[in-house]
């Protein structure tokens, strides 16, 4: 509504009676940041007084702060929200400040926590979501993005540090971008989000000057492709709605369809104020560049006692990342953050629940799962004569159920290890597991892979028992059609090897 107002401020009195429904309604963080944003256009256009009563904008002044996200006394997150709820506090605290409802103070002190956090966890561009365990996912990219996005919409100037990281953040984007719009693959609240993200953070970067022609030129293209995958492929007409949950798609529970109304909104205000940017620049159109040859590529997010990064890959028909990255709590036992190679419309993860795609697990007579995953001690790759071959050590597997409980925290058992293989040729992807075990054990190991297409050819090895059958497992995308199960019962063994290999020709 307030970007209506400011085309045409004459038409405040059509609006009239909905202010009041408006000042009513529940908003929290997100909806509070997006409100104060609008009356701060509305006061820029000279009309906020206008539209609202003295009486609505006190109800407002009450209701629009920031401490439901911060503690006043130390300013410190509250522990229910994730890292970039600080930039939403921020956010919120400064429209106050620059509305008049506030002093500077809470402002410059959240920004000031936000950015000690930022510093202490940040390499290459990149935000580890918690503090140092190792999670790096769509937040942790984009984090810097909207703290330089937020300097700029409420005046502030952006130090050289922030424009530095923000320009290795818009590296690692361009190398990942698609010519059909898509964005993150792995990790939580992806979808659509996963698709505005590669948007906002490319917006800010030409914002600033970040970007070359070369890389602009390619930027605006996977704009203009991501806003129409936007129009296109996430707003449902038959819904009249864009879509995250229908239709055999699935997101997190906090984006759960009683937020419909609010994806709406702020989908569609991402989409236009990225918009707004490219249609001030008369960039020309690229297409992303490909490598000629299959590349691999491995981005380090942070050095520390076990590995985390991203591998890349693009074959000629298809883009792949997968991530070396820790979960954490609670996400640590969840495929969105396994290490697996994602891709899009053929390899997923699922948000909500543990379905253990494309990671064998160890079933111990104990009650416990084991799998390969958080504990990457080291990892190397090498040219292959086909293609490439990745190499992956770990300290220990990671227990993610005892008892038939999901285990919350990352749990590490040193006396099993693994060591995985993947290995990589155009058309085909394979990974080799193998695990070593204490002696004197009865153990079992199972594989659930779950793909789009019953057609796509999976072949398993190393298991005693395969069973192909339906799924109602859903991804951020759209419906799975069948899972693939391998179990094998390895009795004491103390070492044995499993694989899976998946082709594609598009």
């Amino acid at each position: 509504m307030s970007l209506l107002l400011e085309q045409s401020p004459e038409r405040c009195a059509e609006w009239e009676s909905l202010w009041p429904e408006l000042v009513s309604a529940p908003c929290d963080n997100w909806g509070k940041y997006y409100f104060l944003q609008a009356l701060l256009r509305l006061q820029q256009q000279r009309v906020l007084e206008q539209v609202l009563t003295a009486g609505q904008l006190a109800v407002l002044r009450g209701k629009l702060d920031w401490q439901e996200m911060v503690e006043e006394t130390t300013w410190q997150l509250k522990s229910c929200f994730p890292t970039n709820f600080y930039g939403v506090a921020f956010s919120v605290a400064r429209l106050r400040f620059l509305l008049g409802w506030e002093s500077e103070r809470a402002s410059q002190e959240i920004l000031q926590r936000l950015l000690e956090h930022y510093r202490a966890h940040a390499e290459n561009g990149c935000c580890d979501e918690t503090r140092g365990h190792g999670r790096f996912d769509r937040y942790s990219v984009l984090l810097v993005a909207e703290i330089c996005q937020r300097h700029l919409e409420t005046g502030l100037p952006v130090a050289d540090w922030l424009q530095a990281s923000l320009r290795q953040a818009a590296t690692l984007v361009l190398s990942m971008c698609t010519d059909n719009g898509s964005g993150f693959q792995w990790g939580r609240s992806i979808g659509a989000y996963g698709d505005s993200a590669f948007n906002e953070i490319l917006a800010v970067s030409a914002r600033l000057g970040l970007l070359n022609a070369q890389e602009l030129a390619a930027a605006g293209a996977f704009s203009l492709a991501c806003s129409e995958r936007f129009l296109s492929f996430w707003y449902d007409p038959d819904e009249q709605s864009v879509n995250l949950w229908f239709k055999g798609r699935q997101t997190d529970a906090y984006r759960a369809e009683h937020r419909l109304v609010g994806e709406n909104i702020s989908l569609c205000v991402q989409h236009l104020n990225v918009q707004q940017v490219w249609s001030a620049r008369a960039a020309a159109s690229a297409s992303v560049p490909r490598p000629a040859q299959l590349a691999l590529t491995f981005t380090a997010f942070r050095e520390a006692r076990y590995a985390r990064g991203l591998y890349q890959w693009y074959d000629g028909q298809r883009a792949f990342v997968l991530p070396l990255i820790n979960g954490a709590r609670p996400y640590h036992g969840t495929s969105p953050y396994f290490p697996i190679p994602f891709s899009e419309g053929l390899f997923t993860g699922v948000a909500q629940g543990d379905a253990p795609l494309w990671v064998p697990g160890i079933y111990d007579e104990r009650g416990r799962v084991l799998r390969p995953l958080v504990w990457f001690r080291g990892t190397r790759q090498q040219k292959t004569a086909g293609g490439w071959e990745i190499i992956i050590e770990y300290d220990g597997l990671d227990v993610v159920a005892e008892a038939g409980e999901v285990v919350q925290e990352p749990l590490r058992d040193a006396e099993f290890g693994c060591r995985t293989r993947f290995l990589i040729a155009p058309g085909s992807v394979t990974r080799e597991d193998t695990f070593t075990c204490p002696p004197g054990r009865s153990l079992r190991i199972e594989l659930i892979a779950a793909v789009y297409a019953e057609s796509t050819p999976v072949r398993l090895q190393g298991y005693t028992q395969i069973q192909r059958r339906a799924t109602t497992l859903r991804s951020p995308t759209g419906p799975l059609a069948q899972e693939i199960v391998g179990s094998l019962a390895c009795a004491e063994r103390t070492e044995f090897t499993v694989s899976w290999q998946v082709q594609y020709n598009e």
